[in-house]
């Protein structure tokens, strides 16, 4: 990531970062090339800190195994691998028990929720937002200053890497009794532990209410406030901020898609930013953009956002 015109956005661990200069990666994860092509969500945390890329933070490690021997799932603490003959990974990682994960999940960086007085959460849509919460009520928005324009949770600060990440899986943080849909407003999850949400503790608002994310519960004509939107305006282009991006909307455009498989697709025919999130089989896919003036490569084989000008490209 230190190449911006080579920044790949790159799907990975069902987390969503930036890198630097608010470039975002995805890349593909080959286990070998027998096996299947997976398209992973990689916590940038580990990529841009040191500004090199490397695609085997996604891979499910079996070097010095035994046969029979459990690696976590890179994807999902939830899950893990079996390892086979000659430090091989099997295809397909096998959940854990209910509610059990084979290794902690890292809570995404963000605190969104008052939890006490005084205490200061971000704005999950604006980096550059924070509230303070103070008996009860919750103060702002307040902006930072255009020499730290980055609020990492606790302070403004000049590292765009410490925006909210990860905002597009349930999870729920210590200290939190209930917790947003990314997805649905008018939605939330019940906490009974620090982790990933429960699905079966996956709960509606009464009717005429949304969930607040900074009061942590549903109110009557809240804000309704979509941390991971899930469709867009069929045709619509936004110019994500720091863009410039001289690419038009184009009608080879699919509207929504059903996802058969994880990963990232294309979602129109010519070279356009937005493309397709599959996060979870049989849901309907996510649609997001990439960032300023790359592009969704329309070859799934190379499903990258890259330069408009070598678009398509061909592995």
């Amino acid at each position: 990531c230190h190449l911006p015109t080579l920044v790949q956005q790159l799907p990975a661990c069902q987390h969503y970062h930036r890198c630097h200069s608010q470039l975002s990666l995805v890349t593909v994860n080959h286990y070998l090339s027998l096996m299947k092509t997976r398209f992973l969500l990689i916590p940038l945390v580990v990529l841009c800190t040191v500004g090199v890329f490397s695609k085997d933070n996604c891979v499910p490690d079996c070097s010095g195994k035994k046969v029979l021997d459990r690696v976590t799932d890179p994807l999902n603490c939830t899950k893990y691998f079996i390892c086979l003959r000659n430090n091989l990974p099997q295809d397909t990682s096998v959940p854990c028990d209910s509610g059990k994960s084979f290794n902690e999940c890292e809570p995404p960086a963000c605190h969104l929720t008052c939890n006490g007085s005084l205490d200061s959460i971000s704005d999950p849509n604006d980096c550059g937002i924070y509230y303070i919460c103070s008996a009860g009520n919750i103060l702002g928005p307040i902006s930072c200053p255009k020499d730290r324009p980055y609020f990492d949770g606790k302070t403004c600060t000049t590292d765009s890497s410490q925006c909210c990440s990860g905002l597009c899986t349930p999870y729920c943080q210590a200290g939190i009794v209930e917790a947003p849909d990314p997805v649905n407003c008018t939605n939330y999850y019940i906490c009974s532990r620090t982790g990933p949400a429960d699905e079966k503790l996956h709960f509606s608002c009464p009717s005429g209410e949304n969930f607040d994310v900074a009061q942590g519960h549903c109110i009557p004509g809240a804000k309704c406030t979509i941390m991971c939107p899930k469709t867009t305006v069929p045709g619509s282009h936004t110019t994500p901020s720091g863009g410039g991006s001289s690419v038009m909307p184009t009608t080879d455009c699919l509207d929504n898609m059903k996802c058969n498989a994880t990963g990232y697709f294309p979602k129109c025919a010519s070279c356009q930013q937005d493309y397709f999130h599959c996060w979870k089989v049989h849901e309907d896919a996510l649609v997001e953009t990439c960032t300023g003036d790359l592009v969704f490569n329309t070859d799934p084989s190379y499903p990258y956002c890259i330069d408009p000008t070598t678009c398509p490209r061909h592995r």
